[in-house]
C-alpha cells in the first residue's frame, strides 16, 4: 500500500505542477496580447490575436492523424490560409501608423 500511496502522491504533484504551468502560460499569453494590442484599432487587435493563434497552430506537431486533423481544423477556423494577405491589407490601411506596423511586426514573430 505504501508504494501505491507514494505513486499516487507523485501523480498528484505532477498534475498540480502541470495545472499551475498551464495557468501561468495562459496568463502570460493574455498579458502579452493585452500589451501588444493596447490602444490599437479593433480590426488590428483582432488580427493580432488571430495571427498569434495561427502561429501557434502552425508550430504544432501532427504526431498522429487525429492531431493533424485538429491542427488543420483549427487553422481553417482561424482563416490562417489568408493571414499573409490580411497582414498586407492592414499594412496598406495603416501605412502611416508606426504603432500599428510595429505591433504587426511583433505579432508575426509571436507564438505560444
Amino acid at each position: 500500500m505504501e508504494h501505491f500511496t507514494s505513486k499516487c502522491a507523485g501523480w498528484v504533484a505532477r498534475t498540480v505542477i502541470l495545472f499551475v504551468s498551464l495557468k501561468a502560460m495562459a496568463a502570460d499569453y493574455q498579458s502579452t496580447i493585452d500589451a501588444l494590442t493596447r490602444g490599437l484599432p479593433i480590426d488590428v487587435s483582432e488580427f493580432i490575436v488571430r495571427r498569434v493563434d495561427c502561429n501557434h497552430w502552425a508550430g504544432e506537431e501532427p504526431y498522429d492523424d487525429e492531431r493533424a486533423k485538429d491542427i488543420r481544423d483549427a487553422m481553417a477556423k482561424l482563416g490562417c490560409q489568408t493571414i499573409g494577405q490580411d497582414d498586407s491589407a492592414l499594412r496598406r490601411v495603416y501605412a502611416g501608423n508606426a504603432k500599428v506596423l510595429k505591433a504587426l511586426d511583433d505579432a508575426q514573430k509571436l507564438s505560444f
